[in-house]
């Protein structure tokens, strides 16, 4: 049995993700920002008898403290992670910002996925075949706008989303 943390794992595409796994004997940690999602979730779970495999913890990832704690949680009652797949993703027409002030696009789809993916690396090595798994749009023509990440000078929802997606691929690069 493989343990997976999806994120975003209780709604959409990342729900679908999980309940997959799920009916393949698999452990899932779903995290979602809404209870009544995660309620759902852990009731599907019970069509495929996964009721023991399936955990949900809410969680608003475009919070730098709720990654952190996120991170915390996992590392102790899970020290080992098989997988970790990002599907939590939220697009936004009008810039919006954080609880802590970061443009709130970039905080979810780009910063958290980061956040977790370095964070919870001890707990990824600790497996045979660890994968990282990034749900996203590939970041097409365009350049990264080192000079505003956040576009809090010029939010352009789509462009936003474009920018998101290029810093994204970015973490795919080894060095």
């Amino acid at each position: 049995m493989k343990t997976i943390l999806i994120t975003g794992g209780a709604n959409g595409l990342g729900k679908g993700v999980a309940l997959h796994y799920l009916s393949k004997g698999n452990r899932v940690i779903a995290v979602s920002n809404s209870a009544a999602s995660g309620e759902s979730f852990l009731n599907e779970a019970k069509q495929y008898e996964a009721e023991e495999r399936a955990v949900f913890i809410k969680a608003d990832l475009s919070l730098i403290n709720e990654n952190k704690r996120i991170i915390e949680k996992i590392s102790e009652i899970f020290p080992t992670l098989d997988l970790l797949i990002f599907c939590a993703s939220k697009h936004r027409k009008n810039y919006s910002e954080t609880a802590e002030g970061l443009e709130s696009s970039f905080a979810l789809d780009y910063l958290s996925r980061f956040l977790l993916s370095y964070g919870l690396k001890e707990c990824l090595e600790r497996t045979n075949n660890p994968v990282i798994m990034n749900i996203c749009g590939t970041g097409m023509k365009g350049e990264v706008n080192w000079d505003d990440l956040q576009h809090k000078s010029n939010f352009n929802a789509m462009k936003v989303m474009m920018h998101g997606s290029r810093l994204n691929e970015l973490s795919g690069v080894r060095q």
